[in-house]
């Protein structure tokens, strides 16, 4: 099992500098992400993925705040 925390950190770095990223790589980390997560968390990473099939990008902005949403689900669930 890979620690929650490691894969938003992970995450994270990689949004340092970035500006947008594409569907099919927050499809990606999304799914990583579900199979980790408590019932909050994955309640909003499937609404995530559903956005992921009408978009094509998403700003690093907006994936920020979606990881900063995840850690509070997670560490209120715990």
């Amino acid at each position: 099992m890979v620690d929650t925390t490691d894969l938003i950190t992970s995450w994270r770095a990689d949004l340092e500098g970035a500006t947008y990223e594409g569907a099919s790589r927050v499809q990606d980390r999304l799914i990583g992400l579900w199979g980790e997560l408590g019932d909050p968390g994955t309640a909003l990473v499937e609404r995530w993925l559903t956005l992921t099939r009408t978009r094509n990008l998403f700003s690093a902005d907006e994936l920020r705040e979606l990881l900063d949403e995840l850690e509070t689900l997670e560490s209120v669930s715990f």
